[in-house]
């Protein structure tokens, strides 16, 4: 009987229990294969293979599935066999891969536009804050510049370089089918491309806000016969990279003792660090769960988010909770309907910077407060030590710890659509999208603690504004083939709506009880609100036609009319054309050429962001006057004038392009060169100063861009020891080619030495720095030396010219991802060459004008002991002579930066499978660990002016970029 008993319970346990299935990959050679991946296909469960490339898998029945990077997928059936040997091909590049277009997909192989695309790969393992931040040094022809290191702040992003004065110059998202031009909301980790429309001829479908190029941005999704829990997690810590030494105390009394003898208590030989109290160690922390998965029906990806960033200078800090829900459901055969919604909450604490230490600039402030001040006075009233020399000026600590200040964002983003097949090869589909967002901001500042407080016995301001944009379009797209020719059309309208409202007060005179910090207790208190709107409505239509994918041709067309101007309508045509040259007989006995591919395009695009909503009108201004009997409203003044003949500013662009593959796709090089010229350029045209009103918006100017692009992508190695690498280089060259009515504008006002800095004319490039030519030190008189440049024998305002020129001559970005058994290592440099930084910076750190503290240059100052030197001599009594914006400021800001290394390990699962875990690796990476410049400021990536295009590479107190290093961990469930 117990043999009987046994004889069953061996038989249950063989039908019961799935068959365990071993084998070994290996490559041509017979070399094992670590990490490919082997997967039951629809079953959702598998394993990977160990370093010698073996593996056990158990399944009783189905199809295996084996992928690996740079091999192609292999699909065998169990088919009852318990051992299976599988010997992987080097992957040959597939050129039918679905690449995303302007309301819809193209075969990669048949896009005969400038496009390039940003995937998955690129991102993974790289914590980023921004979306944008994953297009830096990715992609030929996109120059990406973070302006401050600040958390949450913006990022300036060019294609093809800048092409308006006034209007925008970022270029439109479009997410999952909505555009907009913020993207800060948006977790990196749940894209799974990004396709940039470089060219006119690919952007014009998106007409009158395509000027800048487009960004498609796709959202990863569920897929079917699958189930997938994700969880992501990384932590890291951050610091100051470079650090830029100011004077001791007992060096600053003998500078003080210079400039204003006897000024300074002998009392005073404290000292305190004060770079040490304001730069100190950021945080970063994100966490990330997703669940996707689905069937032929439906499919679902959940993902749901926490990010918190503190910076180096407190108190700045970025906080954002977000939550994406992304549905896909086949209802019927012929219809599908679809969601994509991400909810956020971001919240965001500001340290001020861009500005001089009297004006509130945290940054200048660490540098300028005179060393022997404390953070706060000795008396123990909690009172911040104030300057004696200027008792407006804070120290830095006050001007960060004084003000109690966040703001906040809501916000609401998706869509949801609808495509139905009405008979085989059309199809047509309605989108509607919307936008929704609530921001609030507070600052209270208490009447005790600061002297600016004091003196408004308590300051108070809050800032409250809704944006509702709502879209609907509706397209049709059909598709057709008869012989070796093949066509599609796509027709269709778009129309969207903004509605912007603000509410603003501001109030003093607060109580002394500290706790009420509300605008009730302010005894002075005023307002006012804002609402403005604009519409667009377009009608859009596109037609792609190829021969067998040896000759293909693309057009498009597109009519936007906005409510911002008073020529509403505009037209934007384009076409594009593309030869596959390698499909022709006469290439057939070049073996390694596996594709090649010739590109030409011309289109026209224009240009409606950043107009003001309302320019063509002319505005009026209402103020407050004493109440008449009986009551006549405000007094009201006008502001602007109206311009009836306000147009679009449109871009032209010519392309010309050649994709060439080589050696089965281990070679990809891709080669661009265009041309850009937008006209109708908007600025504020100078009129007679007898006017009440000095300026009027018009279409004055015409801008032009041309460069070359090339991108390369090896696969070096691809055996145990894998190796890929990426380099793209870009080449631009910027330049004002007419401006009517006025000759010259001026922007970036340094109010150091009251003077601006940047120049717009004709024949110079947007972003010219203006100013003197120094000539060194005059040994006899200690003063700066300018160079007689209009040789009239004076020194007057007639001998500024150019003096620099932000303008990059070339960008690049380098990769190598290298990978051996479970490791895998990704270095990335990328870098500007060409570009000057003005540095402002220095006016104040070595004008030694005033009684702020000065950085160590100084000690070579003039004296007449020290007459051979680069830095002129003390003056005091805010003569600013020797730093009027000259050459002595302009620097080479080319650098070379380790953007980021990450070292991931990949975790066998073979032993985590009790666990429940399909996939863990774990990873360290390293951000801006290296910088290699010349230039003397803490960062060469910097701009005081944020992400304008007039006002470029400033350098004034501009919070710095990080050093940061991060661990994480990737689990798969």
């Amino acid at each position: 009987m117990a043999k009987l008993f046994t004889f069953l319970l061996f038989v249950f346990i063989s039908i019961s229990l799935p068959a365990q299935i071993t084998g070994r990959v290996t490559d041509a050679a017979g070399e094992g294969l670590a990490g490919v991946s082997i997967k039951v296909k629809g079953a959702g469960t598998g394993t990977t293979t160990d370093v010698e490339g073996n593996y056990r898998l158990a399944v009783s029945d189905g199809v295996l599935e084996f992928s690996y990077t740079g091999f192609a997928t292999q699909e065998i059936a169990v088919a009852g066999r318990t051992v299976i040997d599988v010997v992987m091909s080097e992957a040959v590049t597939t050129l039918e891969s679905v690449v995303v277009v302007g309301y819809g997909t193209q075969k990669k192989k048949d896009i005969t536009t400038a496009v390039v695309i940003v995937d998955e790969e690129a991102i993974k393992d790289r914590p980023m804050v921004s979306a944008a931040e994953a297009l830096q040094g990715k992609a030929a022809g996109v120059q990406v510049v973070q302006p401050s290191g600040k958390p949450g702040n913006d990022i300036a992003v060019r294609v093809r370089g800048s092409t308006s004065v006034l209007a925008g110059n970022e270029p439109l998202y479009v997410v999952d089918g909505v555009p907009t031009t913020d993207i800060r909301g948006l977790n990196p980790t749940d894209i799974e491309t990004m396709s940039v429309l470089k060219d006119a001829s690919s952007a014009a479908i998106y007409g009158a806000r395509a000027a800048n190029g487009v960004v498609l941005i796709t959202t990863k999704r569920g897929k079917e016969n699958t189930s997938v829990i994700r969880f992501n997690t990384y932590a890291g810590v951050s610091d100051l990279r470079k650090t830029v030494d100011v004077l001791t105390t007992k060096r600053y009394r003998e500078l003080i003792e210079e400039i204003i003898p006897g000024s300074l208590d002998p009392a005073a030989t404290g000292y305190t660090n004060w770079s040490d109290e304001v730069f100190g160690y950021g945080n970063i922390q994100n966490y990330q769960l997703a669940f996707s998965g689905g069937t032929e029906k439906s499919r679902y990806l959940v993902s749901a988010a926490y990010l918190n960033q503190d910076g180096i200078v407190r108190p700045a800090k970025f906080d954002r909770i977000s939550l994406r829900v992304n549905l896909d459901n086949q209802v019927k055969d012929w219809l599908k309907v679809g969601t994509n919604i991400n909810m956020l909450r971001a919240r965001t604490k500001d340290t001020p910077d861009n500005a001089s230490s009297g004006r509130g600039g945290v940054i200048m402030s660490a540098l300028n407060t005179p060393p022997f001040l404390s953070i706060y006075k000795k008396d123990g009233s909690g009172q911040f030590d104030p300057n004696p020399f200027q008792p407006s000026w804070e120290n830095p600590v006050a001007y960060m710890e004084g003000p109690d200040q966040e703001q906040s964002d809501n916000r609401l983003f998706g869509n949801v659509n609808a495509e139905a097949t009405i008979v085989e090869g059309l199809t047509v589909k309605t989108n509607f999208g919307t936008d929704l967002n609530a921001h609030q901001w507070d600052y209270y500042l208490d009447p005790f603690r600061t002297n600016f407080g004091r003196n408004q016995n308590g300051l108070g301001r809050s800032d409250k504004s809704n944006t509702n944009s709502w879209l609907w379009e509706n397209t049709a797209h059909y598709a057709t083939s008869f012989g070796k020719n093949n066509m599609t059309f796509l027709a269709g309208s778009s129309i969207q709506k903004l509605k912007w409202s603000d509410s603003y007060i501001e109030g003093n005179d607060f109580p002394a009880d500290v706790s009420v910090k509300t605008l009730n207790a302010a005894n002075n208190v005023f307002g006012n609100t804002s609402i403005e709107e604009w519409s667009l409505a377009s009608f859009f239509g596109r037609f792609t036609y190829d021969f067998e994918s040896k000759y293909l041709l693309t057009a498009t067309v597109r009519r936007d009319g906005s409510s911002k101007l008073a020529h509403h309508w505009g037209t934007m045509p384009s076409f594009s054309a593309g030869w596959r040259i390698s499909a022709e007989p006469f290439m057939q006995g070049l073996d390694f050429i596996y594709d090649m591919k010739l590109r030409v395009g011309w289109g026209k695009n224009g240009n409606q962001e950043g107009i003001p909503n309302y320019a063509r009108y002319g505005l009026v201004s209402y103020y407050r006057r004493a109440s008449t009997n009986p009551l006549s409203g405000p007094a009201a003044v006008q502001v602007t004038y109206g311009n009836p003949d306000l147009k679009w500013e449109t871009t032209a662009q010519s392309n010309v392009g050649i994709d060439l593959s080589m050696w089965n796709g281990r070679v990809t090089f891709i080669a661009d060169a265009y041309i850009k010229k937008t006209d109708d350029v908007l600025l504020n045209v100078q009129l007679s100063n007898s006017l009440p009103i000095s300026t009027i918006q018009t279409n004055a100017g015409k801008i032009e861009n041309k460069g070359l692009e090339f991108a390369l992508s090896t696969v070096n190695l691809v055996r145990a020891f894998r190796w890929n690498t990426e380099f793209n280089i870009s080449f631009n060259k910027n330049k004002v080619t007419d401006l009517q009515y006025t000759d010259v504008y001026y922007f970036g006002r340094v109010y150091s030495n009251n003077q601006d800095v940047a120049i717009v004319r004709e024949g110079l490039p947007l972003g010219s720095f203006f100013g003197y030519v120094s000539e060194g030190v005059d040994p006899e008189t200690g003063d700066l030396k300018y160079k007689d440049v209009n040789e009239n024998g004076i020194f007057d305002p007639g001998d500024r010219t150019v003096i620099g020129n932000a303008q990059p001559k070339f960008t690049f970005g380098f990769t190598n991802a290298l990978s051996w058994k479970r490791f895998d290592l990704n270095i990335f440099f990328q870098g500007s060459y060409g570009n000057d930084i003005y540095n402002a910076t220095r006016i104040d750190l070595e004008g030694m004008f005033d009684s702020k503290n000065q950085s160590t240059a100084v000690l070579r100052r003039w004296t007449p002991d020290n007459r051979n030197t680069d830095i002129p001599r003390a003056v005091g009594n805010g003569n600013v002579d020797n730093v009027r914006n000259s050459t002595r400021f302009v620097e080479d800001g080319s650098y070379v930066r380790l953007k980021a290394v990450t070292l991931t390990y990949n975790i066998n699962p073979a032993g985590l499978k009790r666990l429940g875990i399909e996939k863990l690796s774990v990873y360290s990476t390293g951000q801006n660990l290296l910088t290699f410049t010349n230039y003397s400021g803490f960062d060469p990536e910097v701009n005081a002016f944020g992400r304008s295009a007039t006002e470029l590479g400033i350098d004034y107190g501009t919070y710095p970029q990080a050093r940061t290093l991060i661990v994480g961990l990737n689990v798969d469930f």
